[in-house]
Parts: C-alpha cells; sequence; structure tokens
C-alpha cells in the first residue's frame, strides 16, 4: 500500500539546520579536487582556469537547483503512476520544443510539486521520467563516477602519509618512486588498509549519525586552505621559496595553455560536482523551500573564493606544483633557511590533515551511491523495506573498488581527470535533461522551480557539455 500524500509530506526526518545542510554540502565538493587545482592552474594557464572555473561554478548552481526541481516533479509523477494515472515519457522533439506531450497532466492544487520524505535518488529520477533503460544507463555511469571519486581520496590518504609517516622504510613520495613493488609501496598499502577499515565503518554506520564530525571536519577543511592560502600570499611578499631554498620572483606562469587545457576542463568540473548527493543531505534538510537555494548558494560561493585564491596564488609561491599541492608542504620552512618549530607545525597540519579530511568525503559518496544502486534493485524507498544486511552489502560493495583501484592507481591527477569525464555525462548533461523532461511532463508551477530557466539556456548548457567531452576524449586517447 502506497503512502498517502500527506503522510509523504510530512517530515519526521528532517534534522539538519541550514548550517548542517551546508556543512555536508561543502564536505562533499571541497573533496580532493582543491588540491589538485594549483597544479592544473600552473599547467593550463591562470587566465584560461580561471574564466572556466567562473563559467563552471555558475552552471554547477544552476544545474544544483534544476536538479531541486526534477526531485519535485519526479515525486509527483510518481505518485500519479501509483494511483493508476499514464504519464507518458517526453521524446526528442518535445524536450526540444519544450512543448507539452500528450501526458502531461494537470494536477490538483494538492499534488504541486514538492520534496517529500520520500527520498528519489537522482538515477531515480532519470528512470521516472526516461524509462528504466535510461536509468540502467545512469546508474552505471554513477557507479564509475563516484568510485573514481572514492578513489581519489583513498590515495590521497595513503600517499600523504606515506610522504610524513616513515613505517617499513623512510618518508617517502609514492609518486616518484621507480617500479611497481618497493618499500615505498608497502607504506603506502599499509595506510590505504588503515583508511579503508575507516572508511567501511563509517560507511556502514550512515548519514545522520556523522552530523558532528561532518561540521567539525568542514571548519577545518576551511582552516587548511587558508593556511595554504595565506602562507603562499606571505612568500610571494618575501620573494622566498617554499623550503627556504634561496630567492624567488613570483610568476603565475602563462595566462593560456592549450595543449594542457583538456585536463583543467575535467578536473575543475569535478572539483564543483556535489549535485549527485544532494538527495541524500536534502532528506534531512529542515524547512526545505527556504534552505535549499541558500545551500546551493552559499555553497557556489564559498567554492569560487576558496578555489580561484588556491589556483592564482599558490602558483606564483610555489615553482611547480605538485598534482596534489600539500605535497608540496613536505619540507616547508617559511622561506627560512633552517626549519623552526613553528614551520614543522604548519607543514603537518598542511601535509596531513587533508589526508585525515578525506574521512569526510569518502563516507558521504559511498551512502548515495549505495542508496541509489538500491533503488535500482529494489525500488523508491526501499531502505525501509529490505532486511539490513542487504543495505549493509550494497555499502561495503561501494568501499572495496575503489579501494582496490588505489591499491593499483596512486597518481591522484589521473584519477581526476579519468573521474571528471564521467562527470559531465552525470551532471551538465543529464541533469538539465531531465530537467526539460520534467517541465513537459508535469507543466504545473511549484515551490522549487528555478526562476529563469528557459528551455534554449538548457540545451545550450548540454551541448556546450557536449563538445568538451568528446574533447576531452580525444586528447585523452592521444595522450594515452
Amino acid at each position: 500500500m502506497s503512502l498517502s500524500y500527506s503522510q509523504l509530506s510530512n517530515s519526521p526526518k528532517t534534522t539538519f539546520t541550514l548550517w548542517t545542510g551546508y556543512f555536508f554540502s561543502i564536505n562533499v565538493v571541497v573533496g580532493a579536487g582543491f588540491l589538485t587545482l594549483p597544479y592544473v592552474f600552473h599547467r593550463a594557464g591562470w587566465l584560461f582556469s580561471s574564466a572556466y572555473m567562473i563559467f563552471t561554478a555558475f552552471v554547477c548552481y544552476f544545474i544544483a537547483a534544476q536538479l531541486i526541481e526534477v526531485m519535485s516533479r519526479a515525486e509527483i509523477i510518481l505518485r500519479m503512476r501509483e494511483e493508476g494515472y499514464k504519464i507518458d515519457k517526453p521524446s526528442f522533439k518535445e524536450l526540444f520544443l519544450g512543448r507539452k506531450c500528450e501526458g502531461s497532466i494537470l494536477l490538483k492544487e494538492s499534488y504541486t510539486p514538492q520534496i517529500t520524505d520520500r527520498r528519489i535518488d537522482v538515477s531515480e529520477s532519470m528512470r521516472i521520467i526516461f524509462g528504466n533503460v535510461h536509468g540502467a544507463l545512469y546508474v552505471f555511469m554513477l557507479y564509475f563516477y563516484f568510485q573514481g571519486a572514492q578513489t581519489a581520496y583513498a590515495s590521497i590518504f595513503a600517499s600523504s602519509f606515506t610522504a610524513n609517516i616513515p613505517l617499513y622504510t623512510s618518508s617517502c613520495d609514492i609518486s616518484k618512486q621507480d617500479g611497481f613493488i618497493n618499500d615505498c609501496r608497502f607504506n603506502y598499502w599499509t595506510f590505504l588498509l588503515i583508511y579503508g577499515c575507516a572508511m567501511m565503518f563509517l560507511t556502514i554506520k550512515g548519514m545522520q549519525e556523522q552530523k558532528w564530525l561532518q561540521v567539525t571536519l568542514t571548519f577545518m577543511r576551511f582552516l587548511v586552505m587558508s593556511m595554504v592560502i595565506f602562507t603562499s600570499l606571505a612568500l610571494i611578499i618575501t620573494k622566498d621559496q617554499i623550503d627556504g631554498g634561496g630567492g624567488h620572483s613570483p610568476d603565475m606562469g602563462s595566462p593560456m595553455n592549450p595543449e594542457h587545457a583538456p585536463n583543467a576542463l575535467s578536473v575543475i568540473l569535478f572539483a564543483f560536482v556535489y549535485q549527485l548527493q544532494l538527495p541524500s543531505i536534502i532528506e534531512f534538510v529542515q524547512d526545505r523551500e527556504k534552505s535549499l537555494p541558500r545551500i546551493i548558494m552559499m555553497v557556489t560561493a564559498t567554492c569560487i573564493f576558496f578555489y580561484l585564491s588556491l589556483g592564482l596564488i599558490v602558483p606564483a609561491a610555489v615553482d611547480s606544483p605538485e598534482s596534489l599541492v600539500t605535497l608540496n608542504y613536505k619540507d616547508y620552512t617559511g622561506g627560512y633557511s633552517e626549519r623552526y618549530w613553528w614551520a614543522y607545525i604548519i607543514g603537518y597540519l598542511i601535509v596531513l590533515f587533508p589526508a585525515a579530511d578525506v574521512f569526510s568525503s569518502f563516507p558521504i559518496m559511498a551512502i548515495p551511491l549505495s542508496d541509489n544502486l538500491i533503488t535500482i534493485a529494489f525500488g523508491t524507498s526501499a531502505q525501509e523495506r529490505i532486511e539490513r544486511k542487504k543495505v549493509v552489502g550494497f555499502r561495503v560493495l561501494c568501499v572495496c573498488l575503489p579501494l582496490f583501484v588505489a591499491f593499483i592507481e596512486s597518481d591522484l591527477g589521473v584519477i581526476t581527470t579519468l573521474t571528471g569525464l564521467f562527470g559531465f555525462y552525470l551532471v551538465p548533461i543529464a541533469i538539465p535533461l531531465m530537467h526539460l523532461g520534467s517541465r513537459v511532463m508535469v507543466p504545473q508551477k511549484g515551490p522549487y522551480d528555478v526562476k529563469f530557466s528557459p528551455v534554449w539556456l538548457s540545451w545550450l548548457i548540454i551541448i556546450f557539455s557536449i563538445g568538451i567531452l568528446f574533447y576531452s576524449i580525444i586528447d585523452l586517447i592521444i595522450y594515452l
């Protein structure tokens, strides 16, 4: 028996305030991506990277707003189908023209598009609007995207601790080792095992139980990014090198390097994608109509400020930013010829904390991914009906594969580039298509509607994203 609309609209699970929802969202978007940005800006050029970043930020904000609207309309489409109404899938022509299809319905006032306690994941929205085949394809792509991001988090943790804490051998940089089997690799694998055990525990534990961990680590994340920015500014002012190796002339580098532009396209997008986790966060947010637009606005503004600061300031202060920028701080001296106690504190905080900080990002990826897989396998709201051991089984699956990949591949630049390619389809292509489809199927307005969202703008984003995706794939093929 299906729930009544009034039951669905009741929100007994809404325990996250505006700020808690913001902290969870920040912990998703500001993860592995920000560590690679100085490297990307340095290689692709500061002007090109800045312009593309600002463009990506506003597109991702717009898409997040579209997704919230899609969720509200998918709820009503699903509700009406449960009550026996036939609502046809939109055709391509109807999507292109933004014209109502024959199956679109004028709902009663009480059936205005809403977001209820019945979580509808992004893949489920795709299935509801475009059918089972498209829903399955979306989950397939989503799986590889989330698992790639989780692989990046695992690599960050293991490589950072390997570079700073000796185990079987002295501390070492895994990215600069020759051969696959060596003492440094054994250090890396040991830290990877430690990380995997912790992630298994947090992922099985669930989302709500991690509220205080997420809030605490958000503040620490801001602290570390601020330390990287301010120490780089100090080096620019004093014209010193980060390891005290002599004088340094601050140089922002080339404004544009077309040769490395494709790498920047996927990495910068990867650094802004958090929309896919929104359903699992929205489920617990209070006063959704007011809070959700504010959360995505706050997240976008925060990312623009910190990401641009990191991308523009750090490369001017450091001659050759590493693909994991915190590794540049391994021998940080603050520009002095010897390393004082405060330099040790700053260096270890910057190098080690991002490694520990991915404790907060990994489970927020693994839990929504398992939710999407469960929804495809057992249907909407399945977690409230299926056995706990099945939920645990899906979550274990979503933890194990990225750890296996990180066991083999430790290069963060390679991981984030490949992962970002999946992100092009999942976010700036698929979500605008779902938005167009949901408006065709349910034409009436709702409280979560995007204020300015003409059909031509959605298609412009889709076509532009497809072009960038093909350009990046061709460049990757040539590189390989």
